[in-house]
């Protein structure tokens, strides 16, 4: 867990500095628009033309303290409704700004609004692969199940992508990316103790309490979630992992012919997709490129 002394410790005291707290609502969604902007100015040095939708982004206030720190929601195909990307002002002692390039970069650019909106400009893609708004937990698990390893593996896939985009520029940026890190790993344990160990939410939520550091409320929010949604708290790691041996893959057999934004443009126009699809196709990319070669 986290108690004990030295780095843990340390981990703990930082993570409550009023430092990197925002006083107000309007403090807070300026961190964020912020945060936006210098992603966005970054993006075509490492996604072609055709891999950035046409569809605008809205950072916008969500005030609700059983809502996760932030989300996103899909617009509509014609740019009549923008893409939202909701910041949860409620519990603002809760919010830490350092985790603001981390998250923005998972649920805005190049993330799910990236992500998502493509998919809805896409018309050669079927309707449910385009529509894909996933965030009305409450129907699970009887509505339709989505390709959560492909979704939320590429938000996590942008997280680590930030690195490369130079985006993360303060030590504190980078900490914030690799508490939601162990975040991640956390919810793996109690994603598996819950439905195959059969543990109760009180006691999933205790565990990652422990071993984050989190609020017991803001962990609880994210346990029923879990309870609802058996092996999505799971799906985010496995398909950052997919995605990430499917480049490593490509790279090794290109060499220097493998580019980053042609990767990209695959892994994005396939809609949302299985990962053995997903797979399939940056192989057939990487194999029919290196057979082109002159």
């Amino acid at each position: 867990g986290l108690h004990g002394e030295g780095a843990a410790a340390e981990f703990v005291q930082l993570s409550r500095a009023p430092e990197f707290y925002c006083a107000t609502a309007e403090e807070l969604l300026d961190e964020y628009r912020d945060v936006c902007r210098r992603i966005e100015a970054e993006l075509p040095r490492f996604f072609a033309p055709r891999s950035r939708p046409r569809a605008p982004l809205e950072v916008v206030e969500k005030n609700s303290p059983n809502a996760p720190a932030a989300y996103y929601m899909q617009g509509t195909p014609d740019g009549s409704r923008p893409g939202k990307f909701l910041v949860n002002v409620a519990n603002l002692g809760q919010r830490p700004k350092y985790e603001a390039m981390a998250l923005a970069l998972h649920e805005s650019n190049p993330g799910h609004h990236l992500q998502v909106s493509l998919a809805l400009e896409d018309e050669q893609l079927p309707p449910c692969l385009r529509y894909i708004e996933d965030r009305r937990y409450e129907f699970c698990p009887a509505r339709r199940q989505l390709y959560a390893a492909y979704l939320e593996g590429w938000a996590l896939y942008c997280e680590y992508l930030g690195e490369e985009m130079g985006l993360y520029t303060t030590p504190y940026q980078l900490f914030g990316r690799l508490s939601m890190e162990m975040m991640r790993a956390v919810r793996l344990v109690v994603d598996t103790g819950i439905h195959t160990k059969g543990w109760p939410v009180q006691r999933a939520t205790a565990y990652m309490v422990e071993h984050t550091g989190m609020a017991a409320h803001e962990c609880e929010v994210e346990c029923r979630r879990y309870e609802a949604w058996p092996g999505q708290a799971c799906a985010y790691k496995v398909g950052e992992i997919a995605l990430r041996r499917a480049r490593d893959a490509a790279q090794a057999l290109l060499g220097e012919r493998f580019e980053l934004k042609e990767f990209h443009a695959v892994v994005l126009g396939t809609g949302p997709v299985p990962l053995r699809v997903l797979e399939a196709a940056v192989a057939g990319w990487a194999r029919a490129t290196a057979a082109s070669a002159p």
